[in-house]
């Protein structure tokens, strides 16, 4: 039996791939923030970085699709 995909089901599954990329990003800044601290024990990490990576990286994957999802409620 053969599935033809519709918009619901699509953008049900965007969804849920946009809040596993978030959570993967958080946790890459976290890491990110570690590895920044280790190799350069003595300079301040790049905070304006930081808090806007998230959203850099949801930007960068779902480009102009952000447009079409449902804002996420924090």
């Amino acid at each position: 039996m053969s599935r033809t995909p519709n918009s619901d089901r699509i953008l049900r599954h965007a969804v849920k791939l946009r809040s596993a990329v978030k959570d993967l990003a958080h946790g890459d800044n976290i890491i990110s923030q570690w590895c920044h601290g280790l190799d350069e024990p003595h300079e301040l990490p790049p905070t304006d970085w930081i808090k806007c990576y998230p959203e850099t990286v949801d930007t960068w994957v779902f480009g102009s699709l952000c447009a079409l999802l449902p804002v996420e409620q924090p």
